[in-house]
């Protein structure tokens, strides 16, 4: 009887042991996550790209945008942009020559499209480029279709606290927001947002509102 009890709870530990040590779903989508780094136009950014997802990238003189697309659907889930424009104001000045340096991630939840645009004074080229400082740091819904972005706060700043630096990160987040009162408006339902994971109340049949916290991180290098 000894020996059968030890047996016994000798399997059920060892059945506790396999079940504590294999990982949960959160765990094993964010292991197929990989980061690629792309060189865009001045800037070298990392990108994470599922296994069902791949870069397509498009390049003009003066602008470089890659798309994160998935590979079954064809949708576009992300775009990464940047593009180079004369600082005018420093030429006028006869400062030394520089440039801005225009760079946004753009995300898709269901409809609504999400970009967080920072514009950066650039100087040099190279291993000798440099970001002399931010002129501008913006979250903004670029195709309104009805929704709201609340709570909004964008940050960008320097790796080393100071300028001229080589490395900028820049995050931000907010509260996508929308509502109906007559169940389906310009072709957005209750349904499409639920699918595109909203927080949903209210019928879908008449009167309902959707909500959605997002947020978005990015790390420009000139180096």
């Amino acid at each position: 009887m000894g020996k059968l009890y030890k047996t016994v709870l000798s399997l059920v530990l060892s059945f506790s042991f396999l079940v504590s040590v294999q990982p949960n779903s959160a765990e094993a989508s964010s292991n197929s996550l990989q980061t690629e780094s792309v060189k865009m136009l001045l800037t070298t950014i990392d990108i994470p790209v599922a296994e069902d997802q791949e870069l397509v990238r498009h390049e003009e003189a003066n602008s470089v945008k890659v798309e994160v697309i998935d590979k079954n659907t064809g949708e576009v889930a992300e775009v990464y942009s940047e593009s180079l424009e004369a600082n005018l104001q420093a030429k006028a000045l006869g400062l030394a020559s520089s440039n801005i340096l225009s760079t946004s991630k753009t995300r898709t939840d269901g409809p609504v499209q999400t970009q967080l645009l920072v514009k950066m004074v650039v100087s040099g080229s190279g291993s000798f480029a440099q970001i002399n400082s931010i002129a501008s740091q913006t979250m903004s819904i670029i195709n309104s279709n009805g929704f709201t972005l609340e709570d909004k706060d964008v940050v960008a700043i320097p790796v080393n606290n100071t300028f001229p630096t080589y490395k900028i990160e820049a995050s931000g987040s907010g509260v996508l927001t929308y509502s109906s009162t007559n169940g389906t408006s310009s072709g957005i339902s209750f349904d499409i947002l639920k699918a595109a994971s909203f927080n949903m109340s209210g019928s879908s049949s008449s009167t309902w509102y959707a909500r959605k916290p997002i947020s978005m991180n990015l790390t420009y290098s000139v180096q």
